[in-house]
């Protein structure tokens, strides 16, 4: 993400945007953009401090042993992993023939 005129940062540092969302079964759900420098455990504990429960999220370490979360996959990100295998598979056996 690029900011411009950033007090500290320069105009080519990179930033990032943490997206947090209630669950589909929230009364209200709401969808939160926390901008960040960094993609730190700091970011996601200082943000979740007092939060447990079940985290959806990508296999990005940060989220390994956060103490009161859950971290659980995505499917998105599962399916592209096995697309990917099936495709780096079918290119392995086209080059044997």
């Amino acid at each position: 993400m690029l900011v411009l005129d950033e007090p500290d940062k320069s105009a080519t540092s990179q930033s990032y945007m943490w997206v947090y969302r209630s669950n589909e079964v929230s009364k209200q759900p709401v969808v939160i953009y926390d901008y960040q420098p960094g993609r730190s455990r700091k970011s996601l504990t200082s943000f979740l401090q007092g939060f447990e429960g079940y985290l959806q999220c990508d296999g990005y370490r940060v989220y390994d042993n956060v103490e009161g979360m859950l971290p659980v996959g995505c499917w998105a990100h599962t399916r592209r992993k096995c697309d990917e295998a099936l495709r780096a598979e079918k290119k392995s056996s086209l080059s044997a023939c």
